[in-house]
């Protein structure tokens, strides 16, 4: 087995996923697979929050099993933002006054089995809603 980890945009490591030499296209399709996407600011029910997006797809994905985390360094200490999400793709956060607005960000979805996969930010993301707004 190998590990592979795609980046869809500057900072945001966005997917990471098992794959076996020799599996097919379809085997591929099959496995668990999770992205991180965002941030931007919320509009409507979600106006003063930052807004992060995933898709977490493939098989034996426990219900309630999505976390996301935020940390001022790569390399943690990593502080739970929400934990026990229904994979709903989509949760917006209130940033608590005195959070840092340049944060690493961690998604993390685990299986029935008890493996989890996730995915971190591989540079910090802006998490100020005024300078999302500028973006």
């Amino acid at each position: 087995m190998k590990w592979s980890i795609t980046i869809l945009a500057a900072g945001v490591l966005v997917s990471a996923g098992l794959a076996a030499e020799g599996d097919s296209k379809a085997d591929r399709q099959k496995l668990p697979k999770v992205e991180l996407f965002g941030p931007y600011v919320g509009v409507g029910s979600e106006s003063g929050r930052v807004v992060f997006t995933w898709e977490a797809t493939g098989t034996g994905l426990q219900r309630r099993s999505v976390a996301l985390s935020c940390a001022e360094k790569a390399t943690g200490s990593w502080q739970v933002i929400v934990n026990h999400l229904e994979n709903c793709s989509q949760y917006a956060w209130r940033r608590p006054p005195g959070t840092p607005a340049v944060l690493f960000m961690r998604i993390q979805v685990e299986k029935v089995d008890g493996t989890v996969l996730g995915a971190q930010t591989k540079l910090p993301l802006f998490v100020d809603l005024e300078r999302l707004s500028q973006r």
